[in-house]
């Protein structure tokens, strides 16, 4: 390109000296033809250097743009990578086998049950930003338990999960503030993960899986997970204070007409060297509810309170227990 650029400076400047050739006196007809035809081959000369040039120029700017294209396809490339490989997956499957003897069963009078069930479980932690993080929870199942042959209060098997379809049960949003002292949570979320907790009676698959050991019986939770929120605050070390807002019917229609609020306040403390953690809650269910007694009172709103306990005894020795309380 550089030396085309040239050739166009050279051919420029000679024929300005052919001109100014011309222009004197005392040239004859035939040296006068002779410069006119040298300054038509300079003018063409001239010209084919000048499309030359413009077609190298449009060449590289050509070039320049498909680099410039790969490159930036090269860095969407890896911050997609970058941002792969920032995920945190965690993936567990659980089978239960249970067995009941000489069960009143729904349809036979007297009847050994028995039945089984699998449960799938799929988590995805991204963190965006500092302090920022995506969570998106799967799951899916097949079995219902043998709580489909026996009908309880509690239930006897909380990680039943008869519905095969892959579905997302959680997706939210949460971000910390303030040295992680104030915790904000946004989504799709389940109020269960963070409220009425118990260190010893709190997870289905590895704990107890009864659901009245899972969570308090007397706790009116949505009926499943729906949009919400929920900010946790940490004064102190030995201090957490939550509060919690949910869509009560997990209907997605009109979401905070029948509202699921709750307030909890945590103590943290050790006794020697062992750890105990005290939680007592309030809640409020403002979906509309009829009177047990008497279906014809109503609607009602629901509310009640409770407390969740666990405390270490020794090494391998726990206390723990729940109460609660509804209207």
């Amino acid at each position: 390109m550089k030396g085309a650029y040239k050739l166009i400076i050279a051919n420029f400047l000679a024929m300005a000296l052919l001109n100014s050739l011309i222009a004197k006196e005392g040239l004859n007809s035939s040296t006068n033809n002779k410069i006119k035809s040298t300054e038509q081959k300079f003018h063409h000369d001239t010209v084919a250097s000048f499309l030359a040039f413009n077609n190298e120029t449009e060449k590289n700017s050509a070039e320049d743009s498909t680099l410039i294209k790969k490159e930036m396809e090269m860095e969407n490339i890896k911050s997609f990578n970058g941002l792969f490989e920032k995920v945190e997956a965690a993936f567990g499957i659980t089978g239960i086998f249970e067995g009941a003897v000489g069960s009143k069963d729904k349809i036979n009078r007297y009847q050994n049950v028995s039945d089984a069930s699998t449960s799938m479980d799929i988590e995805l932690t991204l963190p965006l930003v500092d302090y920022g993080t995506t969570f998106a929870h799967l799951e899916a199942g097949k079995g219902d338990g043998i709580d489909g042959d026996i009908e309880t209060i509690s239930g006897f098997n909380y990680d039943a999960d008869d519905n095969e379809n892959i579905r997302v049960t959680e997706l939210w949003y949460e971000h910390k503030f303030f040295s992680e002292a104030f915790t904000f949570r946004i989504g799709k979320i389940d109020m269960t993960t963070n409220f009425d907790l118990n260190n010893i009676a709190n997870d289905e698959t590895a704990q107890f899986i009864s659901s009245g050991f899972r969570n308090n019986s007397a706790i009116e939770f949505p009926d499943n997970n729906s949009a919400g929120l929920m900010m946790w605050f940490n004064p102190i070390q030995s201090l957490n204070i939550g509060l919690g807002f949910s869509d009560a019917d997990a209907d997605w229609n009109k979401v905070f007409d029948d509202l699921f609020s709750i307030i909890e306040v945590d103590y943290l403390t050790t006794i020697g060297e062992h750890e105990g953690v005290y939680r007592i809650y309030g809640w409020h269910n403002s979906k509309n509810h009829s009177d047990l007694l008497d279906e014809q009172i109503g609607p009602k709103n629901n509310y009640g309170f409770g407390f969740s306990i666990d405390q270490q005894l020794t090494e391998i020795v726990s206390l723990f227990g729940r109460w609660g309380w509804q209207r």
